[in-house]
């Protein structure tokens, strides 16, 4: 059986069960994307759609001389982020930042090329909602039952609700596959993207860290102003954000179906 959803609940829908979206507003119909410097350089500003992806392969090959991806972005599809920073990492491309990047920049992109540059008042800031998160967050129920109150913006049947819910809790669990997979081949923990929402940090929306902090889940060669995470980084974004700070003793170890992440450590 179809069922028929209106478009702000297919929204609703990509936003809820996949955790995997920013939900942006944004003129235009997807980011600016075009090489400059002689063909050294690619910059993409704008949101991380899936048709994106295709502009930025296109731009790649004919630019066989980039050597630096300049990016300003919130964000955006999360399965796009990972195929535009699998790119990124086979082209060896240094990544840095323009005012922000964000969501599904900060979880794919950034930490996928070879250098990262972070200019002064620029930001990188995390917020969870990649695939790991989404299935954490079903699994331990930080959302209410996916079965109660998320579908009643659906005409579905009352019978049919489990399986609508399990087979879409299902497709997540593949893309966690893929995105675990992405972070393997480009050396970086995935826990980078959802530490901050967890105890004992609990980040309502956006969050950052220092450039040490980041090397200790595998996101090296970071370029930044010395204190970087005391900026006032109130230009760049009207949402909550927090810095967090990650103790020595913290090895964040490579997540497999995590129950509950706050036992991994040892917190001073």
């Amino acid at each position: 059986m179809k069922f028929k959803c209106t478009f702000e609940q297919r929204v609703f829908m990509r936003q809820f069960f996949t955790l995997a979206l920013l939900t942006i507003v944004l003129s235009g119909c997807g980011p600016f994307i075009r090489t400059t410097k002689g063909g050294s350089e690619i910059v993409f500003d704008g949101a991380i759609t899936k048709e994106s992806v295709a502009k930025f392969k296109e731009e790649l090959a004919a630019s066989p001389k980039a050597k630096k991806l300049m990016i300003r972005s919130r964000g955006g599809d999360a399965e796009a982020g990972i195929d535009i920073g699998d790119l990124v990492f086979q082209r060896h491309l240094d990544v840095e930042v323009k005012d922000h990047c964000m969501s599904a920049c900060a979880n794919y992109i950034f930490p996928a090329g070879r250098a990262k540059v972070i200019p002064k008042d620029a930001l990188v800031a995390w917020h969870g909602r990649g695939f790991a998160h989404a299935v954490h967050v079903i699994q331990t129920r930080e959302v209410p039952a996916p079965v109660d109150k998320p579908l009643e913006h659906f005409e579905i049947p009352d019978a049919e609700k489990k399986a609508f819910v399990d087979k879409i809790i299902n497709a997540m669990i593949d893309q966690r596959s893929k995105e675990e997979d992405f972070y393997k081949k480009i050396g970086v923990n995935s826990f980078i993207a959802w530490i901050g929402r967890i105890p004992p940090y609990q980040a309502e929306d956006f969050y950052t860290m220092s450039p040490a902090d980041m090397a200790k889940f595998g996101v090296s060669r970071v370029q930044a102003d010395a204190g970087y995470e005391n900026s006032d980084f109130s230009q760049r974004t009207s949402s909550k954000l927090v810095v967090i700070k990650v103790g020595d003793e913290v090895s964040p170890p490579v997540i497999a179906n995590p129950k509950r992440p706050e036992e991994w450590f040892t917190w001073k």
